[in-house]
């Protein structure tokens, strides 16, 4: 997928770039999430609170979990939470064999499993049928409900720090080794995979030992800067993110360069949606599947979706290519040994709504899927737009274009810099926060030839609408564009109210530029194709420095450093100075020549 197959074709400022690679490796991209006070999260401490009354040796429960795994498997750990959870309503009860285990050693089972699990259970030591098992049962219910939780708060907030994960799947791990859904693990924003990124998590009643204990377990992860709150983590609550880059093998004249990065610190970039909004796959983009999906026509939806595609692991590709052959769903769906598929749930989907169901079948995708595909629609007529307006117009303002006016957030903590919600958070946006979207809307109006005599507003003000049936277009021509690709596609703002309410699209604003805050960059020459270039909080922590800069280096890298809104793309402000494809096959077939330098050099 190329950024011309999804809009992405102009530049603020048509100077000559230079090139570089980026993510060459994960640890080259840095990510740390900005709170809606403005400041930076950052993993400084793995210091644990205590309570005083519950002053526990931080390593005690990590050994008798080792010392105890082959007695506590997986399976007794999950009957035991289904016992605690009342889902297995058969069972009153979970048995532990424990035959030739020492009573010290038992003492300390039953130490644990209290830990974990408090006067939700009660256990014992019993004979049965001939052997020796621990008994878990339900504690009373007096019992059970007088729990201890002796923190001031309610809610556990604390920084995780990871590298080479995105957001969704350290929720799921993290909640898995908790013994929790991953619906209640709370998160403000989703970060990327390929990177190292700290961001705050928020959990309700989890004491941070054992938060901290579950991490542990999971090897990419770190978690730290613990804080008891009265409050939960809000989906969407967040500034934006502050980002540390190492673009590699970088040419071009460094005095050049620097033109380039003080050009878009006046002139800013286009605050294009990135290629991660459409997916990876230039034959399917997912904004083909949200078209199909508005225009009701579920068929060609689910048959893009299980359509047989360039890149496929061999397990997908030959699931794909036998549905496609022979169309049935169910023997697909038994191919699939990943539950995770989303093509495994909608093959499930079709094979019990029956083949023709494609609407049922499709309801059966997670919301926030299927919330992908129309989003990433409406994004790529947002890139559309932009991309004519720069190049017909510039940034010069026009009479009928629409402008933010300045206001501060709905709650009073931030300026809303950016108008669009964030990628990450759009779901909750539109269940939780519908009176915060009706005030968004408020806050914009068209611009008048008397705003522009008066210099009242700077392009850095102008916004450009998702279409949506409840959303204004500008009151000149760039209006009509849109309305324009819209019948081109079959659509019309009107038929954007769709009659299943998860595929309406409202509409919203979003900021046309975007200037990148507090912008810093460094050149540094190095040796080592591989060397790390930039310190992340873990790093700094354990007191690893990056590698320094070396004048006569063989190579010479860029490292930048700045703040960009929720919204926006790091990629997209880095097109603006490179002035190339930030593609992954682009980035890839850099990186390759990069490797090749490399081998050149050190023969």
């Amino acid at each position: 997928l190329k950024e011309t197959d999804v809009g992405i074709t102009q530049y603020v400022r048509n100077d000559m770039g230079f090139t570089g690679v980026l993510k060459a490796r994960f640890s080259d991209f840095l990510v740390n999430e900005i709170d809606v006070h403005g400041k930076v999260v950052e993993l400084t401490n793995q210091h644990v609170p205590q309570t005083k009354e519950d002053e526990i040796n931080i390593g005690e429960f990590d050994s008798i979990r080792l010392d105890t795994m082959h007695i506590l498997t997986e399976d007794i750990w999950e009957s035991i939470k289904a016992l605690v959870d009342e889902r297995d309503l058969k069972s009153k009860s979970v048995n532990i064999k424990v035959d030739g285990i020492e009573k010290t050693e038992r003492t300390k089972i039953h130490k644990l499993l209290k830990y974990e699990f408090g006067n939700k259970i009660a256990t014992s030591t019993e004979d049965f049928n001939g052997s020796k098992v621990i008994k878990c049962v339900l504690g009373k219910k007096g019992a059970r409900e007088r729990s201890k939780w002796l923190w001031p708060g309610e809610f556990v907030w604390f920084v995780i720090y990871k590298e080479n994960a995105d957001t969704l799947q350290a929720a799921s791990d993290l909640a898995r080794n908790l013994r929790l859904q991953p619906s209640h693990v709370f998160y403000a924003g989703t970060k990327d995979k390929r990177a190292k990124t700290t961001q705050l998590f928020c959990i309700k009643k989890r004491e941070p030992l054992q938060i901290m204990e579950a991490a542990k377990r999971i090897k990419y992860m770190q978690v730290g800067n613990f804080e008891i709150k009265n409050e939960c983590l809000q989906l969407g609550k967040l500034k934006g993110n502050r980002f540390k880059i190492a673009l590699r093998q970088i040419s071009g004249d460094v005095n050049h360069i620097e033109k380039l990065l003080n050009s878009m610190q006046k002139y800013g970039f286009i605050n294009y949606y990135g290629l991660q909004r459409f997916g990876n796959n230039a034959e399917i983009p997912t904004y083909q599947v949200g078209l199909a999906i508005l225009k009701e026509d579920y068929k060609e939806a689910c048959e893009l979706i299980l359509k047989p595609r360039e890149g496929d692991s061999s397990e997908l590709k030959e699931v794909r290519d036998f549905w496609w052959a022979n169309r049935d769903s169910a023997k697909a769906a038994a191919m699939l040994t990943n539950n995770k598929f989303i093509e495994k749930k909608l093959l499930e989907g079709l094979a019990l709504s029956g083949k023709n169901d494609y609407a049922s079948a499709l309801m059966r995708l997670p919301r926030n899927m299927l919330l992908l595909y129309t989003h990433a629609y409406q994004s790529f007529i947002w890139n559309q737009i932009a991309s004519r307006r720069i190049k017909e117009f510039g940034t010069t303002l026009l009479q009928g274009d629409q402008v933010q006016v300045v206001q501060t957030d709905v709650r009073g903590q931030f300026p809303q810099s950016n108008f669009d919600v964030p990628n990450e958070a759009e779901e909750a946006f539109e269940d939780s926060s519908v009176v915060d979207a009706l005030l968004l809307k408020k806050t914009v109006r068209t611009l008048s030839l008397e705003d522009i005599s008066k210099n009242v507003f700077t392009i850095f003000d102008v916004v450009l609408p998702l279409p949506g049936f409840d959303v204004t277009y500008p009151s000149n021509v760039v209006g009509n564009w849109i309305g324009e690709l819209l019948k081109a596609d079959g659509l019309s703002s009107e038929k954007l109210k769709h009659k299943v309410k998860t595929f309406s699209l409202a509409g919203t604003y979003r900021k046309l530029l975007i200037k990148p805050e507090d912008l810093k960059w460094e050149f540094k020459n190095y040796d080592t194709p591989t060397c790390n270039l930039i310190e992340s909080d873990y790093d700094k922590l354990q007191c690893v420095a990056a590698a320094q800069h070396l004048p006569e280096g063989k190579f010479k890298a860029l490292i930048l450093d700045f703040q960009l809104p929720s919204s926006s793309y790091a990629t997209m402000a880095l097109r603006e100075i490179l002035k190339y494809d930030t593609s992954s096959h682009s980035q890839y077939t850099l990186g390759e020549n990069e490797k090749q330098k490399g081998l050149d050099n050190n023969q």
